[in-house]
């Protein structure tokens, strides 16, 4: 089984793609194993069952950080097959053999310490490199560090993923419980799950391991 985040991204991208194997995005063995994060990788890796429903950790929803709140960029339920990771790592992917395909996908991204000038150059080049088009809906976890500096002549980081999100008539919806922070989900790449806006919440539909 191969589980973790970020620069494993590249990997988790290309083992899929390439051989349609599920892996888990999910905590790295120097993460902060919290409640939460421990909870949700055995509810997923070790004892897992149909139909569970992750929601955004207790802590991240009471944060003094706005960025940490959940939001609704655009409403609405969508199922499909998980496909993401990093956007640095999935831009870096564009155009090479192992290009994300997201197609009939629930895409979920998350980063670190890019600003939103960056944050949009990215997600225009998956907009113009990949079939994001035709994603069934877009999953954004926590952008930590991804603020503009106060007095930048900068959108926000969340006028930036409106701008470049909203217009795919997909629901969108940000500040699920994944990406560089402590209360992490486990999700399982290509696994069959539902995303719902209303909620804030991931339903995997089946069982990724057995």
């Amino acid at each position: 089984m191969l589980i973790g985040y970020s620069d494993i991204t590249a990997l988790h991208v290309a083992i899929f793609q390439k051989t349609g194997l599920i892996s888990f995005h999910g905590p790295v063995a120097a993460s902060e194993f919290t409640e939460y994060t421990v909870d949700h990788f055995q509810k997923v890796v070790m004892q897992p069952q149909a139909n569970f429903m992750i929601k955004p950790a207790k802590e991240n929803l009471e944060s003094e950080e706005t960025n940490f709140h959940p939001k609704t960029i655009v409403a609405g339920k969508a199922m499909g097959k998980l496909m993401g990771g990093n956007l640095s790592l999935l831009a870096s992917l564009v155009g090479t053999d192992f290009t994300p395909n997201f197609k009939n996908k629930i895409v979920f991204i998350e980063d670190i310490g890019e600003k939103p000038y960056r944050i949009d150059r990215m997600l225009t080049q998956l907009r113009q490199g990949t079939n994001l088009r035709e994603a069934k809906g877009i999953a954004l976890g926590i952008f930590a560090d991804c603020e503009a500096k106060e007095g930048d002549n900068s959108l926000t980081l969340m006028e930036t993923l409106t701008d470049r999100l909203g217009d795919l008539n997909i629901p969108v919806v940000y500040g699920l419980s994944f990406g560089h922070i402590a209360n992490q989900m486990t999700l399982p790449i290509g696994g069959e799950v539902e995303i719902n806006t209303a909620d804030f919440s991931i339903k995997l539909s089946a069982m990724a391991v057995t």
